[in-house]
């Protein structure tokens, strides 16, 4: 799971109030990543903490879990590479 302190850095979030907020997003991007690679899924890799942030920090500035359509063209090439390393 991404840390709370590297997800706060991104999000340029100062106080401790939505710490809940953003563990739940975080254990839910995970979990997000493990359903659309694989449960192989390296989650160590600069990719996939990349793709976690990019859906936490969606899922924070529309609080919910919708996302506003369709990811960027980025995000959905970094989860097709990272699902078909999983799968080799």
């Amino acid at each position: 799971m991404v840390k709370i302190e590297k997800i706060k850095e991104f999000l340029h979030i100062d106080t401790d109030a939505e710490d809940v907020l953003l563990n739940q997003y975080a254990r839910t991007a995970e979990d997000y990543l493990k359903s659309s690679c694989g449960k192989r899924v390296n989650l160590d890799d600069s990719r996939a903490e990349l793709v976690q942030l990019m859906l936490i920090a969606d899922w924070h500035e529309t609080r919910t879990l919708y996302a506003q359509g369709t990811y960027s063209r980025a995000v959905d090439s970094m989860i097709m590479q990272l699902k078909l390393e999983t799968e080799v």
